[in-house]
């Protein structure tokens, strides 16, 4: 998750007329090209949804190191950790139809599949986890992995990895930090999946990806098309196969990170928030996107980083792949975009970021 900072930085040179009230092609096309050059990465994808439609999909380079085959508009790329603004969204349906409550708790849901589930966690609310103030771990230890692997369905492994969070001892007391944790979000996924009966997969299949028409969506790296890269320290690039256990984090984690999907369809999904927060979401009741987008501690919303213009964004990476999302409520716009390499991560994001504003930035209120 990352937090809305405002950024300083040279103004893009773009034609006069992609000032007017939408932006051109080749406006962002520029804007893509150059980022893409700043950033040394093999390729990149960015869309523009706006007003309820995408104005915009650019792409450059190309779809692994030392190839020749460029990126096409519609390849999915990974979206790490934006995944758990899909399971935000999960969480939100399966509130809405009774399943879940916001105040369900760990004890109350899972109290009686977790034989090692500490007392601290007893109290801890399906809403706390969402926004990572449910004190847990911010990684499980790898000597949980083995156990959790052996299970031999998806649901059976985000109960075995919530068991060995629960069973940990707290980072924090909760509801008193803000502590980013991926386990934390698997103990909310095998939460919703005792509720439903369903593994989160197919939950989140039914629930967000077909109701929005988000068709390119997958779990785990795409299996074709685009590929993810590992950085050496001397800077160069190596394509991982997917089926490659380095291509992505293990399975166990799809619900904190393994999404892919292109970034169309991630504007499409921000789009819907965006649209929601304002009272005309397709997938929730006007309350819920209210509730998803209520800021708690260090600006934490449900799977989402909140902003000072009321906006809203969230990044992934998984060290192969960067993803970044924002939107913003005034122009009511959303720019998504992804890169298939991680030189520099922090500084990486920082430029993803900071091409979101420069494009944002031609737009009128």
């Amino acid at each position: 998750m990352r937090f809305i900072v405002w950024f300083a930085f040279a103004p893009l040179v773009v034609p006069s007329a992609a000032l007017g009230a939408s932006l051109q092609q080749a406006a962002v096309d520029a804007a893509v090209r150059a980022a893409r050059a700043d950033l040394n990465v093999p390729g990149i994808e960015l869309a523009v949804w706006r007003n309820g439609k995408i104005e915009a999909v650019s792409v450059d380079g190309v779809r692994a190191q030392g190839s020749n085959d460029k990126v096409r508009p519609n390849d999915p790329f990974s979206i790490g950790s934006i995944t758990k603004s899909l399971s935000s969204a999960l969480a939100a349906r399966l509130v809405e139809e009774g399943k879940l409550r916001w105040d369900s708790t760990i004890g109350e849901v899972l109290g009686k599949s977790i034989s090692g589930l500490r007392p601290e966690y007893e109290d801890v609310t399906l809403e706390d986890l969402l926004c990572h103030q449910g004190g847990i771990v911010p990684q499980l230890e790898r000597s949980a992995l083995p156990s959790i692997m052996v299970q031999g369905s998806p649901a059976g492994r985000h109960l075995a990895a919530a068991s060995a969070a629960l069973s940990a001892p707290p980072s924090a007391q909760p509801r008193t930090q803000m502590i980013y944790s991926n386990p934390g979000y698997l103990v909310a996924a095998a939460m919703m999946e005792q509720a439903a009966g369903q593994s989160w997969e197919d939950l989140v299949r039914e629930n967000v990806i077909e109701p929005l028409k988000l068709n390119s969506s997958g779990f785990g790296p795409p299996p074709s098309g685009v590929r993810g890269h590992m950085t050496a320290p001397d800077g160069s690039l190596t394509p991982l196969d997917p089926a490659s256990p380095q291509a992505d984090n293990p399975s166990f984690l799809t619900p904190a990170g393994r999404v892919s999907m292109n970034m169309a369809d991630l504007a499409r999904f921000a789009g819907d928030q965006l649209d929601g927060v304002s009272g005309t979401g397709a997938l929730l009741k006007p309350a819920t996107y209210q509730r998803i987008h209520t800021e708690h501690l260090r600006h934490a919303q449900l799977g989402w980083g909140g902003g000072p213009d009321g906006g809203f964004d969230n990044s992934g990476s998984n060290g192969r792949w960067l993803a970044y999302v924002r939107a913003i409520p005034a122009k009511h716009v959303v720019i998504s975009v992804a890169i298939n390499a991680v030189r520099h991560p922090e500084a990486d994001e920082d430029r993803l970021a900071a091409l979101a504003e420069q494009l944002a930035a031609q737009l009128p209120q």
